[in-house]
């Protein structure tokens, strides 16, 4: 028991039987148990229950950026820095840990009293390209790097976080 009030993710099929797809999620979930950021939404375990590939994380009582920018449309430039700032420390926070999170947007952005946590790291849906390419994330947000099908890493995250600024202030992604 860990006496917190907490929240299970567990990795859809058919996305648990592909083995790349089960290592990077785990593996990020195991790089975040233990991290103390403000700024990130407290991964408290990550594992297996039999077949299935599971993060446990502490139930955070916030309201998606999201679901914010869809109720006033845009956010004042001062809310939507002040959230790009929190995210793009608790993003820092992760990736000192080995931690990329591949699918920044708002929906993964939570405003709890004032501040922003992140949360949403390995949990990327799969998007098929044209050419039957497999990509993590959100295509809105995506890097260049990520959609011509080259390595990601930290940056991939800050040109998301970049979008994600964006659509905060003008009420739509950059590239959708």
């Amino acid at each position: 028991s860990l006496g917190k009030t907490v929240v299970v993710k567990l990795m859809k099929p058919p996305h648990d039987e592909e083995a790349h797809a089960v290592d990077r999620f785990l593996a990020f979930g195991q790089a975040l148990v233990g991290l103390s950021s403000p700024h990130i939404v407290p991964v408290l375990r990550a594992g297996r229950d039999g077949p299935t590939p599971y993060l446990v994380l502490e139930w955070i009582d916030g309201e998606d950026l999201e679901t914010v920018r869809r109720r006033v449309r845009q956010l004042v430039p001062q809310a939507a820095l002040r959230a790009v700032l929190d995210a793009a420390a608790g993003l820092d926070a992760a990736q000192r840990r080995g931690g990329l999170h591949g699918d920044v947007r708002p929906r993964h952005l939570l405003r709890v009293k004032g501040e922003v946590k992140v949360t949403g790291f390995g949990l990327s849906p799969t998007v098929t390209t044209a050419q039957g390419r497999q990509l993590g994330g959100h295509p809105g947000y995506m890097a260049p790097e990520v959609i011509s099908g080259r390595g990601a890493d930290h940056r991939a995250d800050m040109y998301s976080l970049g979008c994600t600024l964006f659509a905060l202030l003008v009420g739509r992604p950059p590239n959708g």
